[in-house]
């Protein structure tokens, strides 16, 4: 006899598997309507997506976005915050094929920009699990929301995620159309995976079968087709989650040349991690196909025709700048003289200290007191009671972004005005500019606020 969990949790499965399967509008439980928008968090910082969550009406929370999920969870702690009730449930197979228990929380709403989703059943996970980037993510928004009926799409440019019914949505003009095969789950598990969505991807002259994988960033390889595809490893520590929470740790990478997916070149320079999917037939997916593939473009996944659309982005303008800030609706943001209530100086490299005394009796000489490039962040006293996080990044007299330059992150949690910080020579000659603001700071290694930098692009 199944448990009172487990029959809920199939329960839950089978009617998000009916509603997705026939519901033309949308799915039960969504607020009215036929479109719904949501800012996303970090989208310039081109990793997993992330939005903020109101649960049962308290926080906001950030949650991951991962369309392979087959239902949304909430942590452990949470659960325990907001006096969830949960219960033991069934059994799921991680990548490894290894079979955990789960429980299951119900929730009485997720709100997320102007959508409100009500009665879900989810999982809940341990604690930090879903992690990323020095963000705390208390959940993940899965397939119950991210609905098979629904065309779901995101641009980093806007800094915002969308949802829509077949009759909200409008195609993009000048798109490139991935098309996809679904490859339904047939392992034996209480909670099956969601359906691969197989697209045909040509890596080093050879075609190989690749799931499109909306919730991870790098894309992975059998490591068996690495010669093959002709990828040269190289050392690199990483780590890939399943959409269940399950860390794998990796050691190596492999680099390709150009990857084409239909009318997508990937340049060459992609890093793939090990593929090792044991819950799939070997001969069935040969990997997946990221969202560091498709960074270059915003993205609309037509779930129902079977269909990925992209959107090549365009270079910032001032007006794309100010929109994206504006997508939080804060008046404070709006007010500030400048783009993200910060104010931005850089001294070039060889320039005396600002508090130098310069010219003392008995002191050093100008020149033993020159130094490398040296940027001051102030923020605006308009601001001051917000927490902000702002990315900044290097542009030339044009306006265009400086090549090889890699973007700031500011963080300025509320009590912190100002910050000064070193940089690398290589920033000489070049403009300092906000380009996104967030009321969703990172902690910094020793408290207050910090400076640090992403990857060069």
């Amino acid at each position: 006899m199944r448990s009172n969990g487990l029959a809920r949790l199939l329960g839950a499965l089978a009617i998000s598997v009916a509603a997705s399967a026939c519901v033309i509008g949308a799915p039960p439980g969504f607020s009215s309507g036929d479109s719904w928008s949501f800012p996303l968090v970090g989208p310039l910082e081109d990793g997993v997506l992330v939005t903020a969550v109101f649960v049962n009406d308290k926080g906001p929370y950030l949650f991951a976005i991962d369309p392979d999920a087959p239902l949304s969870s909430v942590d452990a702690g949470l659960v325990g915050e907001l006096d969830l009730y949960a219960s033991n449930a069934g059994r799921y197979l991680d990548e490894a094929d290894r079979g955990h228990p789960t429980r299951m929380a119900e929730v009485k709403s997720f709100r997320l920009g102007n959508l409100t989703v009500r009665n879900r059943k989810v999982f809940a996970t341990e604690v930090g699990v879903f992690a990323f980037n020095g963000r705390q993510i208390r959940g993940v928004l899965g397939r119950d929301v991210i609905a098979d009926s629904l065309v779901f799409g995101f641009d980093r440019d806007a800094g915002m995620g969308y949802l829509a019914t077949k009759k909200g949505f409008v195609v993009p003009q000048g798109a490139i159309t991935i098309g996809y095969d679904n490859l339904a789950a047939r392992m034996e598990s209480d909670v099956l995976p969601v359906s691969r969505r197989l697209t045909t991807a040509s890596i080093g002259g050879h075609n190989y079968d690749m799931h499109i994988d909306l919730g991870a960033v790098q894309s992975q390889l059998r490591p068996g087709l690495w010669k093959e595809a002709q990828l040269s490893a190289v050392p690199q520590t990483g780590s890939s989650i399943d959409e269940f929470g399950t860390r794998r740790v990796t050691n190596a990478a492999g680099v390709a040349g150009p990857i084409t997916i239909g009318a997508l070149t990937v340049p060459a320079g992609e890093a793939l991690l090990p593929y090792d999917d044991r819950r799939w037939e070997e001969q069935s997916i040969d990997g997946t196909i990221g969202l560091g593939a498709f960074r270059d473009y915003g993205v609309w996944a037509d779930w129902d025709r079977e269909k990925v659309l992209l959107v090549r982005r365009a270079p910032d303008t001032a007006q794309t700048i100010k929109g994206r800030i504006d997508r939080w609706g804060s008046a404070v943001l709006t007010a500030c003289a400048q783009p993200g209530c910060v104010d931005i100086k850089l001294e070039p490299s060889g320039a005396p200290p600002a508090e130098a005394p310069g010219g003392d009796v008995g002191g050093p000489a100008p020149t033993e007191r020159r130094r490398g490039a040296v940027v001051q962040i102030t923020r605006d006293p308009l601001a001051k009671e917000l927490n902000l996080e702002a990315v900044v990044e290097a542009v030339d007299a044009s306006g265009a972004r400086v090549p090889n330059l890699p973007r700031l992150i500011v963080t300025l949690p509320t009590g912190v005005d100002t910050l000064t910080e070193g940089l690398d020579p290589s920033f000489d000659g070049s403009i300092l500019r906000v380009v996104d603001v967030s009321p969703f700071v990172r902690t910094c290694p020793n408290g207050g606020g910090c400076i640090f930098q992403l990857a060069a692009p």
